[in-house]
């Protein structure tokens, strides 16, 4: 971020956030600028950090670092702060919970903020980290596409790479399918070009190619973790930043996909008590992490999160402990403990071991949250709802236009009112392997399914590859008999369904890997029309059953009573496109 006209603005000496520099205004509403740390590598609370010893000091014997932060003033604020980790140095909530023109945010009053955790992030927000001096290490790249490629980079979706030191002891693998046998690749059949890899003859789509160098001098990209707790801390203290900022009474934390990772990782090395000892956030939502946790290492790629054929098989971020019991075991005490509440889609159940979270690490049997946590599994929904009408792709089916995104709205209100009022949320809604909810793919009742489903195994980082161990057994929710989800919570979409939606999709042939899990997507199948007329009736007898079906999520607490006209409205654009000569697709079912 470039800053002009800066206004620098000191904080007390004693503390872990020493200044900040604020760039001019272009909105009130709004203040951009760069936050400059200093933390005690011999504390307690630091120690942890991986690198932090080996990384230089200041005449106090502190470790500076910096991030860029962004903070969002309400006009009418409520004293709740809401924290969003940024997903590749991007803000995304605004989109999840401002819709239909409806300000969410702005209107319960919340003070919205963002600070750089992540090193690597060629733009947006940014942690600025210094290096582990004299520390060397392997670094594994891997890629797969959807077209022959010539070359990759050895950075992740155009973040900053680690440089190769030497380029003569690196080696390459290649392997068809994300479980398939990893292969040695020939001298002259590949080469490291600065920060790219090129392959000779190019590479075929649908196969993973993989890396393996060594480099130099790694970004201490734990100090992320630190960069949180300690700019959050700072606004909720009250001490005087130099900027007017409302008063803060409590705190949120809301992250999705690879930043719901990052919240995860954060609570699990216990960073959610600061330097004095109090605890950072008073309630979290993560949404669509699936069973992983970010870790950062020396070394750590943040933006490579597991998954099928996501440039990031065998990763740490797949690794236990899975539930809140295991993450929060490190308080000294349930005061420090934040309320949770995890939203998944159908398709972390298949792609990125959901089921985990409440279940042993086998899968056999079930394990119930604690009581500060809510867990809930979007039936029928993938990573991130499909625009609607849904376009094919590459893949074998349409995907799912499941739009779960008003559910989230109401769950932050939720939230919110657990954490300020203690009104408690819904109760969770996921399947349970008990109740024949939750099974492995062999059992899986569905004809449509893809051939594997992402598998998850104990790793051994000693060495790059690592070395695989022990499966574990992460499930996926069992079909009714329109094959649509058991167990989980059903948005009208699904409750009164016009076809099935599931959690996964399959990689077609032309992008190859034809048959395999397609990373991120789930389907949408539709019935034959006749038997849509045949349930329904007619359009106004199936907008019926939608209505009631939204009146039971608003009473239950999983949609807001604002939300309801557009969501019916949109069941209506679903019936319409769905009549034939509309324009909708064929049925294959």
């Amino acid at each position: 971020m470039r800053i002009l006209g800066l206004l620098v603005i000191a904080v007390a000496a004693r503390a872990e956030l020493l200044k900040l520099e604020v760039s001019p205004q272009r909105d009130p509403k709004e203040i951009h600028g760069k936050a400059f740390f200093a933390v005690d590598p011999r504390a307690a609370s630091n120690r942890g950090i991986d690198g932090i010893s080996r990384a230089a000091t200041n005449a106090n014997g502190r470790v500076e670092f910096s991030a860029d932060f962004v903070i969002v003033l309400p006009e009418k604020p409520v004293g709740v702060l809401l924290y969003e980790a940024p997903n590749r140095g991007g803000r995304g909530m605004k989109n999840t919970f401002n819709r239909a023109g409806d300000d969410l945010m702005g209107r319960e009053g919340l003070m919205q903020v963002w600070v750089g955790w992540q090193h690597d992030v060629a733009k947006g927000l940014r942690l600025y980290a210094p290096e582990a001096r004299g520390v060397s290490g392997l670094v594994r790249s891997e890629r797969t596409s959807d077209e022959p490629m010539e070359r990759f980079s050895l950075g992740s979706g155009g973040h900053i790479p680690y440089p190769a030191a030497n380029t003569l002891s690196a080696r390459a693998y290649y392997r068809d399918g994300e479980d398939g046998l990893r292969t040695p690749m020939p001298a002259g059949s590949w080469r490291i070009d600065g920060t790219d890899v090129v392959l000779t003859p190019p590479g075929k789509a649908g196969r993973t190619y993989e890396v393996v160098y060594t480099s130099n001098d790694p970004a201490v990209g734990g100090l992320g973790f630190a960069a949180i707790r300690d700019f959050v801390s700072a606004l909720r203290s009250g001490r005087d930043l130099g900027v007017a900022l409302p008063k803060v009474s409590h705190t949120l934390a809301y992250g999705s996909s690879q930043s719901a990772m990052a919240l995860r990782g954060f609570l699990y090395e216990g960073f959610n008590v600061d330097e004095q000892g109090r605890r950072v956030f008073d309630g979290i939502f993560s949404n669509v992490a699936g069973g992983r946790r970010m870790i950062l290492n020396l070394f750590s790629q943040p933006s490579r999160t597991a998954g099928p054929l996501r440039d990031a098989s065998f990763s740490r971020t797949d690794q236990p402990p899975y539930t809140d019991w295991d993450l929060l075991a490190k308080y000294k005490d349930k005061s420090q403990w934040p309320k949770i509440i995890h939203v998944n889609s159908a398709y972390e159940y298949w792609g990125s071991g959901g089921s985990l979270i409440h279940t042993s690490p086998d899968g056999a049997r079930d394990v119930a949250p604690p009581d500060s946590t809510r867990i809930y599994a979007i039936s029928g929904g993938q990573h991130g709802p499909a625009p609607f009408p849904p376009k094919r792709g590459a893949n074998a089916n349409l995907p799912s236009f499941n739009d779960y995104k008003w559910a989230h709205r109401a769950l932050l209100v939720r939230l919110k009112d657990w954490v300020v009022n203690g009104v408690a949320p819904p109760e969770s809604r996921y399947p349970k392997v008990g109740k024949g909810e939750l099974v492995s793919l062999a059992a899986y009742s569905s004809g449509a399914k893809p051939k594997t489903m992402h598998r998850i195994f104990q790793l051994n980082f000693a060495s790059e590859p690592p070395r695989t161990g022990k499966e574990l057994g992460p499930r996926i929710p069992q079909a009714d008999a329109d094959g649509n989800d058991l167990g989980g919570l059903a948005m009208p979409d699904v409750a009164v369904p016009l076809g099935a939606f599931t959690g996964f999709n399959t990689r077609a042939a032309a992008i190859g890997g034809e048959g395999e899990l397609a990373a991120n997507t789930g389907s949408y199948l539709p019935f034959p029309w006749e038997n849509v007329v045949a349930r329904y009736g007619s359009r106004e007898g199936f907008l019926t059953k939608v209505s009631s079906a939204t009146k039971d999520l608003v009473r239950n607490g999983y949609l807001l009573e604002r939300d309801v006209d557009t969501v019916i409205k949109r069941a209506g654009a679903h019936w319409d496109w769905r009549q034939p000569g509309a324009g909708s697709p064929t049925a294959r079912r």
